[in-house]
């Protein structure tokens, strides 16, 4: 790369711009380094972002090397995993984690909409969340972001997270898609999945965080909230209900074992543990199914042989013995010598025997 910066590995990539990890030669420091092929609106954007908000959750600005019509700005590394890693293993979080991590971002959006001229940070989602071990919260890519009163702005996004009824440049576009966040952490189901094929309930939430949720997800922005702010106050009344014990729900809460159950089962780890269930089930049925066919042929053939009594003959001929049912001996006495008589040998068995 040059002199100072020396490229460790590529580390995420978007469809405007790639991000490297890169090591400072002067201060053996480690950066990240967004790499713009070209000198355009969102590199500009981004920049001018890091250049004014300087506040935990956001990476710290180390530099920017415009050369050959490209732009490289170097920024603080944050190490960890973004939400949707997180989202692909844990699958379903907790009402307190979610209220948690949620607040942590409202803190960040609440930099943007309290900015003058107010921003929009434009393009929240779980792939721009970062997370760190330490529990740490930062937002990252401020390419989308949107300026009150700019005009010709290119607006970019992320369809499944924005409101296509809503205004661009409304505060609310960011707080509608922190609540289709808190929706999928939830539930382990986007939103628009959820309504689709009815899997993902909330009536095991809390009333509070149910009341959130479906106010932040509101098509109308008159009826969502005004900005981060606001969502930040109803944030803080869940945090305090939860402190001090007052959580409330629409329905008993012993109701809740079996739909707790489910959803743990349909979108937690043993998922595949599920499925494996139910095909050993499928297999334990099939043979129960054939065990019960075999029973009812042995069955029949015990009360089939109950019903015909055999004897035992003596055949002149090859001079040994055969069985017959008692309608065969019959016929065998009428047409033998009626010197002929069948009687009980020592085991109570009927045996024909020529005196």
């Amino acid at each position: 790369m040059t002199e100072k910066y020396e490229l460790v590995r590529e580390i995420g990539h978007g469809s405007r711009a790639k991000v490297y990890l890169v090591r400072n030669n002067n201060t053996d420091e480690m950066l990240a380094m967004k790499s713009y092929p070209y000198v355009g609106q969102e590199g500009q954007r981004e920049l001018q972002v890091l250049k004014e908000i300087k506040s935990q959750g956001i990476p710290f600005l180390f530099d920017c090397i415009k050369k050959d019509g490209s732009m490289n700005i170097f920024m603080e590394y944050i190490p960890g995993k973004n939400l949707r890693q997180i989202l692909q293993t844990k699958h379903v979080f907790t009402e307190k984690e979610v209220l948690s991590i949620g607040k942590k971002v409202l803190h960040i959006i609440q930099l943007f909409h309290a900015h003058s001229p107010q921003w929009i940070y434009g393009d929240l989602k779980p792939e721009n969340i970062m997370i760190t071990e330490k529990g740490e919260v930062y937002l990252i890519d401020f390419g989308s972001v949107m300026i009150d009163g700019e005009k010709h702005m290119d607006v970019h996004g992320t369809k499944a997270y924005y409101c296509e009824t809503a205004g661009a440049m409304l505060p609310f576009r960011d707080t509608y898609a922190l609540g289709l966040i808190m929706y999928e952490m939830l539930t382990g189901c986007s939103y628009q999945q959820g309504i689709q094929n009815g899997k993902a309930d909330v009536c095991h939430l809390s009333e509070v965080c149910q009341d959130i949720m479906k106010k932040a997800v509101r098509l109308n922005p008159k009826e969502g909230y005004k900005d981060a702010m606001h969502m930040l106050q109803e944030f803080d009344l869940w945090e305090n209900n939860m402190t001090e014990g007052r959580v409330s729900y629409r329905r008993k809460k012993g109701n809740d074992v079996i739909g707790d159950t489910c959803r743990f089962i349909m979108h937690g780890f043993l998922k595949p543990a599920s499925q494996g269930m139910l095909i050993l089930l499928v297999i334990a049925g099939l043979l129960f199914m054939k065990f019960e066919g075999y029973r009812h042929f042995v069955k029949e053939a015990q009360q089939y042989e109950e019903k015909i009594e055999t004897v035992t003959v003596y055949n002149k001929q090859i001079g040994n013995h055969y069985r017959l049912d008692v309608d065969s001996v019959r016929a065998v006495q009428e047409e033998q010598n009626a010197e002929d008589m069948v009687e009980k040998d020592s085991y109570g068995r009927s045996i024909m025997r020529r005196k």
